[in-house]
């Protein structure tokens, strides 16, 4: 068990301010002391100055940055890592056991889960072994006159980047040649939902949250509502279940005219999870229980369901020495 003053590193933090604040009043919320660390790549990330402390690392497709978080969380005592970005998932999964050799524990689901969430073909593959609803994944030689509209995106994509539909097998044919690593998808029509999850570390989901994605902004929710749904909830924890994630899971949905449909999977939180916090889910309260090496759920999440979130630009203002290089 660690001390009672645990201290949280969030690797690539970027802009997620209102992640760090909503830990910082879950420290208090548990009469607990603690630091809240940041990472980034560069040093215009503007979470780097909520933490207590910010530092660079190097980017994790590197052959120097696990001896450089592997050194960071020795220094600074760090009892969990949280990893906020897609992209450091698979190192984290892979390297696990060299990292937490020094003391610190990994939030992130097991190897397997990750590989299934990265690859959107592995997890409709996924879904579809386990009886989950989601969108047919087609091959371009099936495609038939009546399939249209279809979607076309990178298997290994993320924040919405390079996802496009097309119309007709003109449309098809231009975005296979033009999105990166494609792949054709049903196209779903309806209301899209993300729904937050949080699992211990025996991968038992302890909330699910949906929330309606009213705006959406560069892949990002802008403005989004809670709605309490019976079936995605029971859906979201199924598969973070089935799936055997840890820690905090969004499960995407689109919810038609047959019910709702499973997307994507996403073993991290997700950047809207500060709605899910704000409506009663303790999420950063249990991920604090897990850095102290106590399990989470100790806390009941009653939900204020219609919680709508509005998020709006806020400048930070740095002289030239205070910028982390």
């Amino acid at each position: 068990m660690t001390s009672r003053m645990p201290t949280v590193l969030f690797l690539n933090a970027g802009r997620r301010v209102e992640l760090l604040r909503a830990f910082r009043a879950a420290l208090e919320a548990l009469d607990l002391r603690g630091r809240l660390l940041a990472s980034d790549i560069q040093g215009h990330a503007p979470a780097l100055y909520e933490a207590d402390h910010g530092c660079l690392l190097p980017h994790s497709s590197t052959a120097e940055f696990l001896p450089a978080l592997s050194e960071l969380c020795v220094r600074e005592g760090v009892d969990l890592v949280v990893p906020l970005i897609d992209p450091d998932l698979p190192v984290l999964a892979e390297h696990r056991r060299a990292v937490e050799s020094e003391g610190a524990r990994i939030l992130l689901s097991s190897g397997h889960a990750v590989s299934v969430c990265r690859d959107k073909q592995a997890t409709s593959a996924f879904l579809e072994q386990n009886g989950f609803p989601a969108p047919k994944v087609l091959a371009a030689a099936d495609v038939a006159a009546d399939d249209f509209p279809l979607l076309v995106k990178p298997r290994d994509g993320s924040a919405g980047a390079n996802v496009f539909k097309a119309a007709d097998r003109d449309q098809l044919a231009f975005f296979i040649e033009y999105v990166p690593n494609p792949m054709i998808q049903e196209f779903v029509a309806g209301q899209e939902y993300t729904v937050d999850v949080f699992c211990d570390w025996s991968s038992k989901p302890l909330v699910a949250v949906p929330r309606e994605r009213i705006k959406v902004r560069a892949g990002e929710v802008s403005v989004g509502r809670v709605k309490r749904h019976e079936v995605m909830e029971e859906l979201a924890m199924a598969v973070a279940a089935a799936l055997g994630t840890v820690g905090p899971v969004n499960v995407q949905m689109i919810d038609g005219p047959g019910g709702p449909r499973v997307i994507e999977i996403n073993p991290r939180y997700g950047g809207g999870c500060r709605l899910s916090m704000a409506a009663g889910a303790p999420m950063a309260e249990w991920t604090l229980l897990m850095a102290l090496g106590r399990e989470p759920g100790e806390q009941v999440a009653t939900l204020r369901d219609g919680l709508t979130m509005m998020r709006y630009d806020q400048s930070l203002f740095l002289d030239a020495d205070e910028i982390r290089r």
